[in-house]
């Protein structure tokens, strides 16, 4: 496994790379209640079911586009 070499949106990619974003929501946001209990209600869901997971903090949660 190479080391990571972050770079940024504005800097030419190299061939053969990919392209991460990683996306936060701002939970203060009412308009993303909605989402805020979609996680709540799948991490108990995950819980109950018995995987083994540990949820995070909403602060915490970010989506990673590939």
């Amino acid at each position: 496994m190479r080391a990571f070499n972050f770079k940024q949106g504005k800097v030419a990619w190299d061939s053969g790379t990919l392209l991460h974003w990683y996306v936060e929501v701002d939970w203060d946001d009412p308009r993303h209640d909605a989402l805020a209990q979609l996680v709540t209600d799948s991490n108990q869901a995950l819980l109950d079911a018995g995987f083994p997971v540990t949820p995070v903090e909403h602060r915490w949660l970010h989506i990673t586009v590939d």
